[in-house]
């Protein structure tokens, strides 16, 4: 299987997270750290199970520690990004998703030795206008917290991506998955310190629901990062972060499909005028994206 195809596969199960994260937001937990507690739980298991499979004397202390502080960085990026999902309307947050294969860009042209030409510079102007057409709500455009915890949030996934592709020559997409599931759950102490609380009010008031409505993005989630590190290992980090950034037309269809039966998704708000605006957004910040990339 080629990087092109894993790379479009991964944005597809990612958007079908965003939406179910959202459901549990709205539906089942009171603070966005209860999802993160989760995840941090499951990927303990799922880390130490894939290492140690992967064989931990075939694992260097660098490799180690990059792919741990990888997933130490997504996890703070997981925790800024249900931030912002819990505040805002999901079709409207996830196009900033447009600006990873920026920052990849950046990053992977002083790290990796991916430069790219001065004419992609257009696809940064092309990015901000398209991210300002998505932000359009209801005749005024809407810049609040959540746009700026998910934009934090994309600083950090880029930096991981770059950080998976600087050890994917010594990896397969097991391993990277393995080790930054892994780093995450080292944060598992901490988590349940902070949320083991509200975590199990969470299952004592919600119980199979919450956990089953979870436990399908962990493992969309799952699935789609394998797929991802696939693509990262058979490709550029920029390219396949660009065929990546389809995801927020992922999100927007399924907003528009399933937005007639749970409304919650766009909290009421979105008029026929404002879903044209992210629609055309969108599409400035695809072509914005090719340009960059």
């Amino acid at each position: 299987m080629t990087w092109q195809i894993l790379a479009v596969i991964a944005p597809f199960l990612w958007a079908c997270t965003n939406i179910i994260d959202k459901l549990v937001m709205e539906k089942y937990a009171r603070r966005s750290i209860v999802p993160i507690v989760f995840d941090s739980i499951c990927g303990v298991v799922i880390g130490a199970a894939l290492v140690t499979y992967a064989g931990w004397q075939n694992i260097t202390p660098v490799i180690f520690a990059l792919g741990s502080g990888a997933g130490l960085i997504l996890l703070l990026a997981s925790l800024l990004y249900f931030a912002a999902v819990r505040r805002g309307d999901i079709s409207r947050l996830v196009p900033m998703l447009y600006f990873v294969p920026l920052f990849v860009a950046v990053l992977a042209a002083v790290f990796l030795n991916e430069v790219f030409p001065a004419v992609q510079y257009v696809g940064v102007l092309l990015l901000v206008s398209g991210a300002i057409l998505v932000s359009y709500q209801n005749g005024r455009i809407v810049v609040g917290s959540s746009m700026f915890f998910l934009l934090a949030a994309t600083m950090l996934w880029a930096t991981a991506i770059v950080i998976e592709k600087g050890i994917a020559p010594a990896s397969s997409a097991l391993l990277i998955l393995g080790l930054t599931r892994f780093g995450a759950g080292l944060a598992l102490p901490a988590l349940l310190y902070f949320g083991g609380r509200e975590f199990l009010w969470t299952m004592r008031q919600h119980g199979v629901y919450a956990l089953g409505a979870m436990g399908s993005a962990e493992l969309l989630g799952t699935t789609a990062e394998l797929a991802f590190y696939g693509a990262l290992i058979l490709g550029p980090a920029t390219l396949v972060s660009a065929v990546s950034a389809v995801q927020p037309f992922y999100v927007l269809v399924l907003v528009a499909v399933l937005g007639f039966f749970v409304p919650s998704l766009l909290e009421g708000r979105t008029t026929a005028k404002s879903f044209l605006f992210k629609f055309v957004g969108i599409v400035v910040m695809a072509a914005g994206s090719l340009l960059v990339t």
